[in-house]
């Protein structure tokens, strides 16, 4: 007697694994940056890697000097040589220190460190004004005619 193994389908496992994957990528996520916030730290965007001409959708980790495109218009410059498994389109967490004004971020679980460029950066990072002055308030018009 002759036995024909059944075929596996492979494809079933592909939701099983996708979900553990994201799982540990959320998890560790979540741990950097309670890790981070207790140094100071304070997220203040969420965005995704954006296509670029070099990598299309793959995001494979920093090398110093690098430019990262943020689907929110910013760019991050890495200042650290991390390679990562690939990712496509990965999800970025962008923390800053208040006091220092150092910038992390959290692509897939990995923190890189870097500065971002864009206008959003420039605002983030903006000292608040003090000599700002206002025009004085004007009264709205009566409408007796």
């Amino acid at each position: 007697m002759i036995l024909h193994p059944k075929p596996v389908n492979h494809f079933l496992w592909l939701p099983v694994l996708l979900a553990v994957a994201g799982t540990s990528f959320a998890s560790a996520t979540a741990d950097n940056i309670a890790t981070l916030q207790t140094q100071g730290y304070e997220v203040v965007a969420t965005t995704r890697v954006a296509a670029n001409e070099e990598d299309g959708f793959v995001f494979e980790g920093c090398e110093s000097g690098r430019q990262i495109p943020f689907a929110n218009g910013q760019t991050f410059v890495c200042s650290d040589d991390i390679e990562v498994s690939i990712e496509f389109v990965p999800e970025v967490t962008i923390l800053s220190n208040p006091k220092t004004h150092e910038t992390k971020v959290i692509i897939e679980g990995q923190i890189f460190d870097g500065r971002l460029q864009g206008m959003t950066s420039q605002l983030m990072n903006a000292e608040p004004s003090s000599d700002l002055v206002l025009p004085p308030p004007t009264l709205p018009r009566s409408s007796n005619r």
